[in-house]
């Protein structure tokens, strides 16, 4: 609805001149001696039940609407007064003459604010100093289409000859809101599908991320699972070959070897001729099921040549098993025993016989052993020392 009011400039009394006065200090300590431009606008701070930030919102959109008509604007805000609700606001057209020459702009306009759902209303007084006139239009802005309902309202109630009928166009709601709305809702609603289709599009992504980084950690488990089954198995395959090793003297616990040597005589008595010689003979031995690889042994050999005699023996070897798949058997014997020589001096003589062992079971029924070296230490003439080997082959039962 639009009002206008009109009076002759001789009307300006003193009650009115003073009420005015608080704009008329604040308008020259702004502006000072500032010169007149024709196309100048007063714009106030704006009033109304708005919040205050709605409030300064508006006041910077009104400002754009008047600099997109060309007008310099001249805002209340930065000349240092109050906001509407600190200082009196001016009620009539002289007020509002007073306050617009004095900050040099033909019109001053004094908007009020009241807010609504997805808009406002705005209630505009608009001064038009030349001719002491007071004009009023309320009108409803939706924000689809704020910037262009206030050009339009502005271009219309801005005039030196008045609102007149052209303002009546504007007055109330906006005709123009509702396809703006429309417009609106629809962009709206089509970056709302855009923005549900890309945080679609990132949910499904995150869920094939998800479901392959799941597949990934899943087989790297059961890789990992796989891994360690088969080093237990390997781990297990070996402790289980080492455990069930074959050891020296089980399960058969008797054996017997024929055995073959070559020796020689390393510290002749004085007078004798040293030289090699061979022997042929026996072993039997019997070996305890509670310590592996101990067995006891009998010997009986036949010393042949010019130098011939007899030799028995009795002792223990010990043979370990260090391979787990290999039947091989390391280790040494001790035996002590008699000699009686068949030639020469026939005295008998006291034996120890010491040697190194290596056996290997090539097959059930066969087993083969070398002793090297094989020492022998005779009592007779301060003691004579042989050394030779023996190869021997045998069965277990």
């Amino acid at each position: 609805m639009a009002k206008n009011l009109e009076f002759p400039a001789r009307f300006v009394n003193v009650r009115r001149a003073i009420r005015v006065l608080p704009f008329t200090v604040l308008a020259y300590l702004a502006l000072g001696a500032a010169p007149a431009a024709a196309d100048r606008v007063l714009l106030m701070r704006p009033a109304g039940t708005a919040p205050v930030e709605q409030r300064t919102v508006v006041e910077a959109s009104l400002r754009s609407a008047l600099e997109s008509l060309a007008y310099d604007v001249v805002l209340e805000s930065e000349q240092g007064g109050g906001s509407g609700d600190e200082a009196a606001a001016p009620e009539d057209p002289n007020d509002f003459r007073a306050l617009a020459e004095l900050a040099r702009c033909e019109f001053a306009l004094a908007p009020s604010v009241e807010f609504m759902p997805g808009g406002y209303r705005l209630s505009l007084r608009v001064g038009y100093a030349p001719r002491t006139r007071l004009e009023s239009l309320v009108v409803e802005v939706r924000a689809a289409r704020e910037h262009e309902r206030l050009v339009e309202v502005l271009r219309a109630v801005l005039r030196p000859e008045g609102m007149g009928d052209a303002a009546t166009r504007f007055a109330g709601v906006d005709p123009n809101a509702a396809e703006a709305e429309a417009r609106q809702r629809e962009l709206d609603a089509q970056r709302a599908a855009e923005a549900e289709a890309q945080r679609a599009a990132e949910e499904e992504a995150q869920r094939v991320a998800a479901e392959q980084a799941a597949r990934e950690a899943e087989e790297r488990r059961q890789r990992e699972e796989l891994e360690a089954r088969e080093a237990q198995h390997v781990e297990d395959e070996a402790r289980d070959a080492w455990e069930n090793r074959e050891r020296y003297g089980l399960p058969e616990r008797m054996v017997l070897y024929g055995n073959f040597g070559l020796a020689g005589v390393l510290n002749p008595p004085a007078g004798a001729r040293g030289g090699m010689f061979a022997t042929v003979g026996g072993r039997f031995g019997y070996s305890l099921e509670s310590v592996p690889g101990l067995e006891f042994r009998g010997g009986l050999d036949f010393v042949l040549g010019s130098t011939g005699g007899m030799t028995i023996t009795g002792g223990a070897v010990y043979l370990a098993s260090p391979w787990a798949t290999a039947k091989v058997h390391v280790g040494g014997g001790l035996e002590l025993g008699y000699h009686q020589a068949f030639t020469g001096s026939q005295v008998a003589q006291f034996v120890i016989r010491t040697e190194a062992i290596v056996n290997w079971h090539v097959s059930d029924p066969l087993w083969l052993e070398v002793a090297l070296p094989v020492f022998n230490l005779l009592s007779a003439s301060g003691g004579v020392v042989t050394m030779g080997l023996e190869l021997r082959a045998g069965t277990r039962f």
